[in-house]
């Protein structure tokens, strides 16, 4: 079955990545849950991407958290498109019928990519987002501040709640 990640109750405040270590690479069917996106954030400090999905088999799931701080700012070539998307989040999925990736009461904000996908680069997937927001995220030289979707795959499954904002352009 899937893993899961639970952040205790008592957690309350940042998690910040070590910049020689990365971002935080998924590469398995996973649930990420916090104890509120009020509560824990994980922040790269604009020093690398907050996570990187690369190639799940099955879904990814987060739940309750804040994804901050990340930065997606690779040298801009055709051959490293994916180097410079999802500042906060980058999800790659080679196996699109069985790649879901999943938010429910998350924030994705003040994350930036060189090109495209501020807050969320996606490629050749699926996504769900639910009562959620993404806000104050950038990709100065390209699309999808908030988000971005390339590939087949698309969000064709994504809901966006009342509650969540996924903003068009640079916010």
């Amino acid at each position: 079955g899937a893993d899961a990640i639970h952040f205790d109750a008592s957690l309350d405040g940042s998690i910040f990545l070590d910049a020689s270590l990365g971002p935080l690479v998924i590469s398995d069917s996973v649930s990420i849950i916090g104890s509120g996106r009020e509560s824990i954030a994980i922040d790269a400090q604009g020093q690398s991407r907050v996570l990187d999905v690369t190639s799940a088999d099955g879904d990814v799931l987060l739940e309750g958290l804040t994804i901050t701080g990340g930065n997606a700012s690779a040298p801009i070539t055709l051959t490293h498109l994916p180097n410079v998307s999802g500042g906060g989040l980058h999800f790659l999925d080679n196996n699109v019928a069985d790649g879901l990736l999943a938010f429910n009461d998350v924030t994705v904000t003040e994350n930036s990519a060189a090109v495209y996908g501020g807050g969320i680069g996606q490629l050749l997937a699926n996504g769900l987002i639910e009562n959620s927001t993404i806000s104050n995220n950038a990709a100065p030289f390209g699309a999808g501040g908030g988000v971005l979707c390339f590939g087949s795959g698309g969000w064709g499954k994504a809901v966006l709640s009342q509650h969540g904002r996924v903003p068009r352009s640079n916010n």
